[in-house]
């Protein structure tokens, strides 16, 4: 099965042939963002007062007249055929059909390949000396209906009575007109769902966690305490590998394909992937340890709060499982993290154009989230391999997170390749990783920055287990203050290595590349980092010390019930006291080191 990323949007080739030289835009931060037109594919949109006689009446009737139908939701259906010669005017006018049922909208696709179109809704930011009617009405909007969304008390939804205008010259109008501080379409989107790479083995990230010194880590902090957001498709709750470390969810989507409120269900018949994605993102931050399975998460004592924003369906227009997603699913669903839930880290694994309605609701996260200390946001930073960062990933005070493979390198291949560029903060494993799935086996390796961030949200989960007074800011700081620069260049070993860069006005955490950002995750580094910052915790060890290992306390340290064998060493390493207790061994030919 070939390697496809919930990320990586990779369509049908024919979406990008259709696409037209023809282009729409809306505005975002004062500029113009351009949309691609998607040839021979127009959107239906029924209107909320059709019944299901007229409706189906009337999608009858395209079919007759050779149109391919797909249902997009309840009220909207992509129609596919040759439209150069076709006059929808005239056919309506033949077949008696009442054109106030519906209205039309463009099939678009935005530059990450995310498609997407408009309903009769934009979203609107009103000024506060604004009265909203007056301004609505003195702008020629004809709405019906206006709703307040998301954090912000001076955002809506509105609901628009569409006619010949569209939703997206509406908002033009509204963002042109000085009365508001932004207007946008508010935009319906589906992405292909993840086909994921599934071999089905028993292994483990061996390799990797030596990588990143995750083993080490392991005996400073294991992400206890510290609850970690997994926006996302749903979990698999079952999992014996996650059920004891999941806290109840959200499920913010309208619950088509079996949602539930807890955030996760069973595999939606029509789509065998559903649910697949956030159950693999949720082992690598957390996957039980400590129960006779041969995985375990990065923060495996930590717990994970599933929140659904989108759900698979299956699509005909693509002829495959989608994921379907708006904007009141996402900001809603960010929204239940930081303020309802109090979560200290918040996973996300996807993409699309940029909705001013979402980066809001993201910066109440960053600096509302953990009473006022602000939530540690984490991004994927995209799998097309392009020399920039997906939206979200690149907005100030996001952590955006590439892939690296077993060679310490960008993954850069055949298959796919880690977005890089300059809002590239860190990277970490990412190319056949293992991690908990909804297979049989329940297990499978599997590729993408999504499992990148994984593991660098599974790390701030193990950063505030150990010190949870830390600001989200002070956990960026230590991740990339801690990397490792790995490839790094040498003009005769490493001549095509990593070039870092000095440039602390812009990168201030120390050397920089555009490939790799800071460098690898150093998960063992970012604790010993963690620890001087916080002298506060103690920490007991045990039982067998395998090769050579260092403990590190952050105040006075336990030791007990600790056997070290023989050519092994143990270090052990704390501001306060060291307080050894039996039974404790130390074998001929093992050493042991205080300091």
């Amino acid at each position: 099965m070939k390697k496809i990323f919930l990320i990586t949007i990779i369509f049908l080739s024919t979406c990008f042939v259709q696409a037209q030289d023809s282009k729409v835009f809306y505005y975002h931060n004062n500029k113009k963002i351009f949309l691609d037109v998607i040839e021979n594919s127009i959107i239906i949109n029924f209107k909320n007062d059709v019944n299901e006689f007229q409706k189906d009446k009337i999608l009858k009737k395209l079919v007759e007249s050779n149109f391919t139908i797909s249902e997009l939701s309840k009220l909207s259906y992509c129609l596919s055929k040759d439209l150069v010669q076709f006059d929808f005017d005239d056919f309506f006018s033949k077949e008696n059909i009442d054109k106030s049922y519906f209205y039309f909208s463009n099939m678009l696709i935005y530059k990450d390949s995310t498609i997407l179109w408009t309903n009769n809704k934009i979203t609107v930011n009103f000024n506060q000396t604004s009265d909203l009617f007056e301004v609505l009405i003195k702008n020629d909007i004809p709405f019906i209906n206006v709703d307040q969304i998301g954090s912000n008390q001076q955002t809506f939804v509105i609901e628009l009575e569409i006619d010949k205008i569209n939703a997206i010259e509406y908002a033009n109008i509204l963002e042109k007109s000085g009365y508001v501080n932004w207007a946008q379409p508010y935009f319906m989107k589906i992405i292909q769902n993840p086909k994921i790479y599934n071999q089905n083995l028993k292994r483990n990230n061996f390799e990797y966690n030596d990588y990143i010194n995750l083993e080490e880590a392991w005996y400073i902090s294991n992400g206890s305490g510290v609850r970690v957001a997994v926006i996302d498709d749903g979990v698999f709750l079952r999992h014996p590998d996650l059920e004891n470390n999941f806290i109840d969810g959200f499920d913010a989507t309208d619950h088509k394909c079996g949602g539930d409120t807890h955030g996760g269900t069973f595999s939606c018949p029509a789509c065998p992937f559903k649910d697949d994605h956030g159950t693999m993102v949720s082992g690598l931050i957390c996957a039980e340890g400590n129960n006779n399975h041969y995985f375990k998460g990065v923060a495996f004592e930590g717990k994970v709060i599933p929140i659904r924003i989108f759900y698979s369906d299956f699509n005909n227009y693509l002829y495959m499982c989608v994921l379907n997603c708006e904007p009141k699913w996402v900001v809603n669903g960010i929204k239940y993290a930081w303020e309802k839930d109090n979560v200290d880290v918040i996973n996300n694994s996807w993409t699309g154009p940029p909705e001013t309605l979402i980066e809001q609701e993201l910066g109440y996260a960053l600096k509302k989230g953990r009473d006022g200390k602000g939530c540690i946001v984490i991004f994927s930073s995209g799998n097309n391999g392009y020399n920039y960062v997906e939206h979200y990933g690149s907005l100030p005070n996001v952590i955006s997170v590439g892939g690296i493979d077993l060679y310490n390198k960008r993954v850069d291949n055949n298959v796919w390749g880690s977005q890089y560029g300059d809002s590239l903060n860190i990277v970490a494993p990412g190319d056949n990783v293992f991690t908990t799935d909804m297979s049989f086996n329940g297990y499978s390796i599997v590729s993408g920055t999504s499992f990148s961030a994984s593991f660098v949200s599974g790390l701030a989960a193990l950063i505030l287990s150990l010190n949870p007074n830390l600001t989200g800011q002070e956990v960026k700081n230590i991740i990339e203050s801690t990397a490792q620069k790995i490839n790094k260049y040498h003009p005769t070993e490493n001549p095509n290595g990593y070039v870092y860069i000095d440039d602390p006005n812009h990168y201030p955490n120390g050397l920089w590349n555009e490939e790799v950002g800071y460098g690898l995750i150093d998960c063992f580094a970012a604790l010993e980092a963690t620890c001087v910052e916080n002298f506060s915790n103690q920490v007991v060890i045990g039982p067998i010390v395998e090769f050579e290992r260092t403990v590190i306390g952050c105040n006075d340290l336990l030791v007990e019930n600790v056997i070290v064998p023989q050519h092994n060493k143990l270090t052990l390493n704390a501001p306060g006291k060291i307080t050894i207790n039996g039974p404790f061994k130390v074998a001929s030919g093992a050493q042991l080191k205080v300091k």
